[in-house]
């Protein structure tokens, strides 16, 4: 059961970051630098909140069912 549910997590986590990159090489591509570095760092930034709220609730999840 768990192996299907970390296969399924990944499978979420990954799915999405393929066509982040094409986005972001789209955007190489056809805009001028300051435009790619904005893109960059906004998409960057949305990440790492995305990683870290995922990280916080995950880490919430576990400490609660530890007590079960």
């Amino acid at each position: 059961m768990y192996f299907l549910q970390g296969l399924l997590v990944g499978l979420a986590t990954f799915a999405p970051i393929g066509m982040q990159n094409l986005f972001i090489i789209n955007t190489a591509l056809v805009q001028p630098l300051p435009r790619i570095l904005l893109t960059i760092t906004i998409i960057g930034l949305f990440d790492m909140t995305l990683s870290a709220a995922a990280f916080l609730r995950y880490r919430g999840a576990t400490e609660a069912t530890a007590d079960l």
